[in-house]
């Protein structure tokens, strides 16, 4: 029966990996229009030394780190999940 339960955490992590790069580009693009300082605010945060700014090229950055993140950290929750209903 637990392993009806079970997650695949890869593709738990491929899944949310997708939505946080959407979500970060969307939200670099409303910084560019000055729609929204949300952008702003992550460009204050460590992210800008892995060179995310509130430009186009930084919205790529911004695709890439928001997928990478969201990946590993669902990517991981999924596994945590998986060996907690053994």
């Amino acid at each position: 029966m637990a392993k009806d339960l079970k997650l695949n955490a890869t593709k738990f992590g491929l899944a949310f990996g997708i939505v946080g790069a959407i979500i970060t580009f969307l939200t670099t693009i409303t910084g560019i229009y000055g729609l929204s300082n949300a952008a702003e605010t992550m460009a204050s945060t460590f992210w800008s030394s892995l060179g995310y700014s509130v430009t186009w090229g930084g919205s790529i950055i911004g695709l890439i780190l928001g997928f990478v993140y969201a990946f590993l950290i669902m990517w991981i929750s999924a596994l945590i999940y998986n060996k907690l209903i053994k």
